[in-house]
């Protein structure tokens, strides 16, 4: 069993989260009922990184989640006041 941290990004909603997964248990020909990323991400998420720790991991997803739209005026469904 090797564990992999998976930084899971969703740009509609600008939010995220990580996930932790056995990298042994990929979905592959000789696996078929192993997980795919479609399971980790769901319908609306990407990958931003597959990391060995969940420290690199966080490190990603805080990144993705940096926001300057408060500063620039600009609409961020998460990081904005909802009116």
């Amino acid at each position: 069993m090797k564990n992999i941290y998976i930084a899971v990004g969703n740009t509609a909603e600008h939010s995220g989260y990580i996930e932790e997964r056995d990298a042994d248990d990929v979905w592959r020909n000789g696996n078929e009922h192993g997980w795919t990323n479609q399971d980790v991400t769901g319908a609306y998420g990407f990958i931003l990184a597959e990391c060995e720790t969940r420290k690199e991991a966080q490190k990603e997803l805080d990144s993705f989640l940096e926001c300057d739209s408060v500063e620039k005026g600009t609409y961020c469904y998460t990081h904005n006041p909802h009116a």
